[in-house]
Parts: C-alpha cells; sequence; structure tokens
C-alpha cells in the first residue's frame, strides 16, 4: 500500500493529469523514439558518456524495442568521437529513429549518415544521399511505400519530424517553376504541402525590408500563405503586422485546418517572446486564438492538437532552461486538457492514435538525458 501512494504521488507531478502515464524507460538515458505503424512498438535510443584518460569524453549507444511490456536490444551504435564542449552530430551519438511503413525496418538518420536497420534479425545496411535518390550498400528488397519513405527520410525528412506533422516539407529547388521563392517586398520560405490536396502549399512570407534587424524590435514582419503549386496563385491568410508570425505553419491531418504561432516580443530588461497558438481554414476564414505561450505544437488527430507550453521564453534563453509542458487542444471548442506537469522539460517524440510518446528531461539538463513516456489522454 505504501509502493502504491508513493507511486501515485509521483504520477500526480509528473504524469498524465487526465488519462493514463506509462513509463517505457527509467534509466535516464533515452535520447530519441519512434512508435511502430500500428502502434504496437517503440523504437528508442538509449546513450552512455565516457570519459578519456586526456579529459575528452564520447558517447556510445543502443537502439532498443520495446513491445508494451519489455524491450531488447535491437542494435549496439557507433560511438562517436572523443571530444571536448558541446557535442557536434559527429561526435554525439546516433539521432533520430523513424520506422518504415511496412513496420518491418527501421532508419536512423545522423552526422555520419544514414542505416537502416532490419528488425527481423537486427541487420543493418548503411544508406547514403545520392541527387534525388537513396543508395545503400546492400540491395535490400524493400516494398515501393518502404523505399518512398526511406528517401524522403535520408533526405532531410526527420529533420522536421515529417513523422509527426503530416504533410511534406517542399524543398525550394523541388518547387515548380510557377512559384517564385521572392517578390520585390517578401521572402517566402517553408512550404509544406497540404496532406489532403498535393496541390496546396502552405507558406511562411518575411519582409524583406527588415531581414538581418534585431528581432526584438517589433518591426519584422511576417504572414502565413496557401500557393496553388500549378499556377503559383497565392492566399494570403494573415496580416503583416508588429507581431511575428512565427517561421512555422502546419496542416491538419486532414488539410481543413492550418496551424500557426503569432509571436510577440517585448525588449524592457530582457528580450522576451510570447506565442499564441492559432488555427485559420485554408481560404483565411475561421482564425482562432487557442492557448497562450506555446512554443512547439503538433497535430494528434483533425480536431485535437498538442501544444507545449511554458513562461514566456527569453530570446537567448538555453533550451530546456525552462519547464515545457505538453497539453492536448480541441480545436472545436477550444477545451485544452493538461497531459504532464512538473518541473521537467516535455519534448514530444511521436503520436499514434492520440497515444502521445514524450521525453521527460530534467530543466537545464543535456540533451543526453531523458526519459521515455506514453501518455493517452482520456476521451
Amino acid at each position: 500500500m505504501k509502493w502504491l501512494l508513493c507511486a501515485l504521488c509521483f504520477l500526480s507531478c509528473v504524469g498524465a493529469v487526465s488519462g493514463e502515464a506509462v513509463q517505457v524507460t527509467d534509466e535516464g538515458r533515452t535520447t530519441e523514439a519512434a512508435f511502430s505503424p500500428d502502434g504496437s512498438q517503440v523504437a528508442y535510443v538509449r546513450v552512455e558518456k565516457h570519459f578519456t584518460p586526456e579529459g575528452r569524453y564520447y558517447f556510445s549507444g543502443c537502439l532498443y524495442i520495446w513491445d508494451g511490456q519489455d524491450s531488447r536490444i535491437l542494435a549496439n551504435l557507433p560511438a562517436g568521437e572523443p571530444t571536448v564542449g558541446d557535442p557536434s552530430p559527429e561526435s554525439g551519438p546516433a539521432g533520430i529513429p523513424a520506422w518504415l511503413p511496412s513496420g518491418d525496418y527501421i532508419v536512423l538518420a545522423h552526422g555520419r549518415g544514414s542505416t537502416l536497420f532490419r528488425i527481423a534479425d537486427g541487420a543493418r545496411t548503411r544508406v547514403g544521399r545520392y541527387e534525388d535518390w537513396f543508395v545503400m550498400d546492400d540491395a535490400w528488397d524493400l516494398s515501393k511505400d518502404d523505399a518512398a519513405t526511406l528517401n524522403h527520410l535520408v533526405h532531410g525528412g526527420t529533420a522536421h519530424r515529417l513523422r509527426i506533422q503530416r504533410g511534406k516539407m517542399i524543398r525550394r529547388e523541388d518547387l515548380p517553376p510557377c512559384v517564385p521563392h521572392e517578390s520585390e517586398n517578401w521572402s517566402y520560405e517553408n512550404f509544406w504541402r497540404s496532406p489532403a490536396d498535393p496541390n496546396q502549399a502552405v507558406y511562411v512570407a518575411a519582409d524583406k525590408h527588415f531581414q538581418g534587424c534585431c528581432c526584438t524590435s517589433g518591426r519584422q514582419r511576417h504572414y502565413i500563405g496557401v500557393v496553388d503549386l500549378r499556377n503559383g496563385q497565392r492566399r494570403r491568410l494573415t496580416r503583416g503586422t508588429s507581431y511575428q508570425v512565427a517561421w512555422w505553419a502546419c496542416w491538419a491531418p486532414d488539410g481543413r485546418r492550418i496551424a500557426y504561432l503569432r509571436t510577440s516580443f517585448h525588449d524592457i530588461d530582457t528580450p522576451v517572446t510570447w506565442s499564441k497558438l492559432h488555427v485559420i481554414c485554408p481560404d483565411g476564414t475561421g482564425d482562432r486564438a487557442l492557448i497562450d505561450d506555446v512554443r512547439q505544437t503538433y497535430w494528434g488527430s483533425p480536431t485535437r492538437l498538442v501544444a507545449a507550453t511554458g513562461p514566456p521564453l527569453m530570446v537567448r534563453a538555453t533550451p530546456r532552461s525552462q519547464p515545457l509542458h505538453l497539453s492536448e487542444v480541441d480545436v472545436v471548442t477550444g477545451a485544452v486538457w493538461r497531459l504532464t506537469k512538473g518541473h521537467f522539460y516535455h519534448e514530444l517524440c511521436d503520436v499514434h492514435d492520440r497515444n502521445y510518446l514524450v521525453l521527460q528531461r530534467p530543466v537545464g539538463g543535456s540533451e543526453f538525458q531523458g526519459n521515455l513516456w506514453i501518455f493517452r489522454p482520456e476521451l
């Protein structure tokens, strides 16, 4: 009974406020994770930090598979190069895991290249980029869907966590000729294809007259818009004002709404930024403010957003130097459910059927620290 009371008290501090919380790892060294396509398994990376007699340090790691009950090692990962100071992608451990659609393979992308792992036997092969396609050291027979997803991931897909944010980030060089990168006054960036209509993309525009000026001056202007990729016709969704539309906008999984952050800056004693989460329809109607103090946000379903919130962010603050909590927001009713709380930095790794895979890191800690949880909010 005493143990049960302690566990309940612990969950009341760090677990889901409404719903279920399942702890996957507890060793404090988990760095990244992803659900399998059917949600029954989780792939995660665990790292170890080693010191050399000369005072340098390096990382080694393992790739694990968790089946809902137990974890097993799928592969040991190559150690990074000894370094001092902050680790680089070459000196740190391998990075972000992502499953291919069949559920038979995991790709791990990192600074030294990408590696593909076969679930059945733990075999691995290196994958590299070649122009607009990929090359493999071994001729594994992948399905069409697996090959297309692998190609997308090794060309930078994991950098945008596209396994969470449905849609496709379009590289500037891949835009049709009818869609310019800039006009006389505006520079266009971050084109994101609609998951419902491949001919429509949301983008962010920045006022070229104020590029390079201090972001705390309140003078920079941004807006978000939608462009037809067939003819380049644009539709502006928000107004460019002294408030800053952050360099971020993302489609709902069904393409019926777009979420974006509207940010304002204030420079009293220390530059601080406030962000508010908005949703808007692709035709520019229905613009609504949902929740304040948002740092990041992800779509969990066509009508539910996950918002990472925290105190107003100091512009030059160190990442994870302040608590960050996760809440689920109903974009129709505006209702908010708190998923996490406590003095931790909670970082969303993946979403499957409104099950949220979250890394819980100590505030102010290293990026190579964390425990993995699954949060299942009540319906």
